[in-house]
């Protein structure tokens, strides 16, 4: 049998890779693949668990080699493109899909605006010398980059798609405290004062990091097996922890106990948040249930493997250096990264936030919608543990916060508490993923204090925003 084989450049497969127009059952695992090993059909991850042989069953012969390309695309699903297209991008396809992007946070921007931006990002968005192509939309992109990337890395593998009911049944509930929102009225705010608005660089990506993600399908626990289990222990494996009876906050500082003030019998909290309360205040939980990827696994071999792990650093590891070497070029005056870094903004977020959640556009096996929750609830704790120490530094409080910002009252000074860690345009790592930034400040108007004692996250910020356009456009006029 031959079939024509696109050669992949790898060091972590010894240069044995390829990429074939049809899949084809992996010898090892028998799930469908286009990659090639040694000409055969297998994931590099399956090759790698079974000792890395050099002769495998299956192996083709190879038709000439048209060079380097991408790994196979999941398809798109707003483009049919021939089997051969899935594997290389047509560039002016590129271009057209990059500008549809791009306009969608810069709804003015041009195709020549596109074409020098889209020039940035292959520049910047690199992996050993290869540029990420840009397929089909945002989202479909951080799709492919993992799939590129697992292509390249024998360690890495492809998920298989979460099957679990009581899992996704998780996943959709709205009991699942995943992103923070809160307010703190008890802190004073005067007419006289002046409200800034701080917010954290590419949280969910900083976070992506280091996530503990689960591999296949989780263990569900009941009352009976969590009783003999240490929470110290559950609380670092990802997954759901559902509360018998709100847990006491009462020796927490302030921000910590309005953040999970709204915690009851039923709710439910992804280990990450779970691990900030229990290690790092030592927060009993009275737990009623979990599901969680607990139990180790063997393989065939007899090897203990752990069932989880921090499946999304690579993929962060993509993304990171490309965005603050975008925005070092957008602050010395190129227009173009600029450009180029608002799409890149758009990849990562859609795919954390979206795509890893998302039954209705993504069909491939990065479908874990447990993996976005253990991100964000990772970025919330994240979060939870500057405020922790600016606590501890200044005793200073917040107003409030939501999401990614937080809210500090100050004087016409616009001093930020101690212990915050801010980064500006004189740091070593000006924009570094995980570091704070000022993005917004505005005078304590009545429409802001009044949102504030009445305990509204939602109105307290766009009050805020109201106030600083006001305050923008007074500076003009």
């Amino acid at each position: 049998m031959t079939e024509k084989i696109s050669s992949l450049s790898s060091r972590g497969l010894g240069g044995h890779l390829g990429v074939a127009q049809q899949e084809r059952p992996c010898v090892f695992c028998g799930k469908d693949t286009a990659i090639r090993v040694h000409h055969a059909p297998a994931h590099g991850g399956c090759w790698e668990q079974a000792g890395r042989p050099a002769q495998l069953p299956g192996a083709t012969t190879p038709t000439d080699d048209p060079g380097p390309s991408q790994p196979p695309a999941a398809e798109p699903r707003r483009r049919n493109p021939t089997a051969e297209s899935g594997f290389t991008v047509e560039p002016a396809a590129e271009q057209r899909d990059f500008l549809a992007a791009l306009r969608r946070r810069v709804p003015d921007a041009s195709p020549q605006d596109a074409a020098v931006a889209l020039e940035r990002w292959h520049e910047h968005v690199q992996v050993s010398g290869q540029p990420l192509r840009f397929v089909s939309n945002a989202g479909r992109t951080g799709i492919v980059a993992f799939e590129w990337l697992t292509a390249r890395h024998g360690a890495m593998r492809m998920p298989a798609q979460l099957a679990s009911e009581r899992a996704w049944e998780l996943a959709r509930s709205q009991r699942v405290l995943r992103v923070l929102s809160w307010t703190d009225p008890e802190v004073p705010l005067t007419p006289e004062q002046h409200v800034v608005e701080t917010d954290v660089h590419a949280q969910y990506l900083a976070a992506a990091h280091s996530t503990k993600c689960g591999d296949g399908e989780p263990d569900q626990l009941d009352t009976d097996e969590l009783a003999g289990i240490d929470p110290l222990a559950l609380v670092k494996v990802p997954g759901y922890l559902t509360l018998a009876a709100a847990p006491d906050l009462r020796s927490c500082p302030p921000h910590v106990q309005h953040a999970f003030a709204g915690l009851e019998p039923g709710s439910v909290l992804p280990t990450p948040l779970a691990a900030y309360l229990v290690r790092d205040h030592q927060v009993a939980l009275p737990l009623e249930s979990a599901v969680a990827w607990w139990r180790d696994r063997r393989d065939e071999h007899g090897k203990t493997i752990h069932p989880y792990g921090p499946r999304l650093s690579r993929w962060a590891g993509l993304f990171v250096p490309a965005r603050e070497q975008l925005l070092r070029a957008r602050h010395d005056g190129d227009h173009a990264a600029g450009l180029a870094v608002q799409v890149l903004k758009s990849t990562y977020s859609t795919f954390l936030g979206g795509l890893l959640r998302s039954v209705e556009h993504n069909d491939t096996d990065t479908l874990r919608p447990d993996w976005s929750d253990q991100v964000m609830a990772q970025a919330s704790a994240n979060m939870l543990r500057h405020l922790d120490k600016v606590w501890a530094a200044s005793a200073a409080r917040p107003l409030g916060g939501m999401k990614d910002a937080v809210w500090w009252p100050t004087d016409t000074t616009l001093t930020l508490p101690e212990g915050l860690q801010i980064s500006d345009e004189h740091a070593e790592r000006p924009w570094q993923p995980g570091k704070w930034h000022p993005t917004r400040w505005t005078p304590a108007t009545d429409e802001i204090r009044t949102a504030h004692t009445n305990g509204t996250p939602t109105a307290l910020r766009k009050a805020i925003i109201s106030g600083d356009h006001t305050r923008r456009a007074n500076r003009k006029s």
